[in-house]
């Protein structure tokens, strides 16, 4: 019982965060510190994308941080591309 309790739980989670995720960005564009991060970053990084041949509707992204040595690295990738840019 427990255990189907939990799937459904999860299940329901799941479906949310799929139904909500269109509304994410809108929700957060409620600060000003997101509202000014897009107004600063928002071309850079269409631009960047761009000068890659990364498609922002196949974006998939890959994300490295080393916390002792302060570094964080972002890759991306077209859906169907092998390997990603950094």
């Amino acid at each position: 019982m427990k255990k189907i309790i939990f799937c459904i739980i999860i299940i329901f989670n799941m479906v949310n965060s799929i139904l909500l995720a269109d509304d994410f960005l809108e929700d957060q564009k409620r600060y000003s510190r997101v509202r000014t991060a897009i107004k600063e970053k928002d071309e850079l990084v269409k631009n960047n994308l761009k000068n890659n041949n990364i498609k922002l509707n196949e974006l998939n992204i890959l994300i490295t941080a080393y916390k002792q040595e302060d570094i964080l690295e972002i890759y991306a990738k077209n859906e169907n591309d092998k390997t990603y840019k950094k």
